[in-house]
């Protein structure tokens, strides 16, 4: 990202300006609640950790603010695979290790994956709670269920459960989920 989207980002974020902003940066401000904000708001903007008073401290976005600001990720991609004869997916950067599809769901991935070669050993799937250029398939929000999500295939009716972990995706159950799966 380069650094003039970064700036005017944060400054919507924040409610002022990019101009505020870059004074903020390059005057080098002298009283010391602005220089630790412009220290934090750096570092929080270039996703480092930051060490005040001998503590380390990693910063992120409220997710309200991050939405707010345009710094969140709307598209998500991961690469399930069948392990003893279930559909899972990894995701190294969210803890999930095996992370299992249940129910109707392992049909609709079947049914999903049935034009791709080799998909049993893993396929891109890309997904969002808003359209995409390619999207081929439109979950709709069904129900709460089970503590997780019931969600009905568009085209088909089948109905697809998600857990807890959409919520490390998302900051809610979206209303829709749109996705793409390709080899």
């Amino acid at each position: 990202m380069d650094q003039k989207t970064t700036n005017q980002r944060l400054a919507d974020a924040l409610g002022g300006t990019e101009r505020s902003l870059e004074q903020l940066r390059y005057k080098s401000p002298t009283n010391p609640s602005t220089r630790l904000l412009l220290r934090l708001l750096t570092a929080l903007d270039e996703g480092r950790k930051v060490v005040m008073s001998g503590k380390e401290w990693e910063l992120e976005f409220h997710p309200e603010l991050r939405r707010k600001s345009g710094l969140e990720n709307t598209m998500f991609i991961i690469r399930p695979y069948k392990y003893q004869g279930h559909w899972v997916f990894d995701d190294e950067d969210r803890g999930l290790k095996r992370e299992p599809f249940v129910g109707e769901t392992e049909n609709m991935f079947d049914e999903l994956t049935d034009d791709l070669d080799g998909a049993e050993h893993g396929f891109t799937l890309q997904f969002s709670d808003r359209p995409f250029p390619g999207w081929t398939v439109h979950l709709a929000k069904a129900r709460e269920e089970y503590e997780g999500w019931l969600y009905e295939l568009e085209k088909t009716g089948m109905q697809a459960w998600f857990g807890p972990p959409l919520l490390i995706y998302f900051p809610g159950a979206p209303e829709s989920i749109f996705a793409q799966a390709r080899q």
